[in-house]
């Protein structure tokens, strides 16, 4: 439910509280999970996503490579959500100005 609560903050514009939020669900995630569990990486891309918002970009990376390391640990290579982490690896090294590291993963 942290996650839900997270989302409706960020729905609302307040990406402070959604990351609160998104940190909650992960410090929980973290204790329960196994740690390349698929619901490790979507709550990496929360936060991720989180921090963009919050023009985090820096912070933004961090997050979407955790996701994407366990996306490639556990999915198959065809699998849409492995490509949706390149995407948004991608996206971060254009919003960094990192243009050849974003086109290794375009």
């Amino acid at each position: 439910s942290c996650s839900d609560v997270a989302s409706a903050y960020g729905s609302l514009g307040e990406y402070q509280q959604q990351l609160v939020y998104n940190q909650k669900a992960l410090t929980i995630y973290e204790e329960v999970l196994p740690p390349t569990h698929p619901h490790l990486a979507i709550i990496y891309g929360s936060l991720a996503s989180t921090y963009g918002s919050l023009s985090e970009h820096q912070q933004r990376l961090i997050y979407n490579q955790k996701a994407l390391a366990i996306n490639e640990a556990v999915l198959p290579l065809t699998h849409p959500e492995l490509a949706r982490s390149y995407n948004n690896l991608a996206q971060t090294y254009w919003t960094l100005g990192e243009y050849q590291q974003q086109l290794i993963y375009s």
